[in-house]
């Protein structure tokens, strides 16, 4: 079976404490995957190493058999990392950043998309507002139009329904199913466990710095 990501004897450690062990799991293409955890357990620690974000201390790994930690970020431009923190810029407004997004992927024609999907998303009128004058659930949907305007295969989504709207969450979930359906591969992580139980193919626990596959 050919797999869209492959992770090796992945192991992180801050300050002498170990965050993650020997970490080893393979992604199939057009999956669904959840990741389940207590708070501090390491979820968005992984998906930062994941995404290149942060680098691990051992351990190998390879997207569509692209390295990942290496100095050769080419890889990226197959992937979309939703993290649970902003990742905009609060003196820019939400047009313009995500017009920065779309040029830094180099996906410069999709800009004149940018209203379409923010009417579809309610945003229509912030977006010329400053992200400093945007909700919580504002800017939620603003990483929705980035994930709905953007090429990619995998996803890796760290609390993607985190302050949504009942509106928002459908929204979300259609969007998840639409891509599964395109053959492109979601990994999230949730809290809520009975929406991700109703979104997902199967499932990874991580639990005393070790990954479970709960089936």
């Amino acid at each position: 079976m050919s797999y869209l990501l492959n992770i090796s004897s992945v192991s992180k450690t801050f300050n002498r404490k170990k965050i993650l062990s020997d970490i080893s799991f393979s992604l199939e293409y057009g999956s669904i995957i959840g990741l389940e955890g207590s708070n501090g357990v390491g979820k968005s620690t992984l998906f930062k190493i994941i995404s290149g974000v942060m680098k691990p201390n051992s351990g190998e790994g390879y997207l569509i058999n692209l390295p990942i930690f290496k100095s050769d970020y080419t890889y990226r431009k197959f992937l979309i990392y939703w993290s649970h923190d902003p990742q905009f810029y609060s003196s820019l407004t939400g047009y313009e950043n995500l017009k920065l997004f779309l040029n830094l992927r180099s996906e410069s024609s999709k800009i004149d998309l940018i209203y379409n999907y923010a009417k579809k998303y309610d945003l229509n009128s912030h977006l010329n507002q400053e992200l400093r004058e945007y909700s919580f659930g504002q800017i939620q949907k603003l990483k929705l139009i980035q994930l709905s305007i953007s090429d990619w295969d995998l996803a890796l989504l760290d609390e993607p329904d985190s302050g949504m709207d009942k509106k928002g969450k459908i929204l979300l979930e259609n969007l998840i199913q639409e891509s599964k359906q395109k053959n492109k591969t979601i990994f999230v992580a949730s809290h809520n466990q009975k929406w991700l139980k109703k979104i997902i193919d199967k499932k990874y626990c991580l639990k005393n710095t070790r990954l479970i596959k709960n089936d």
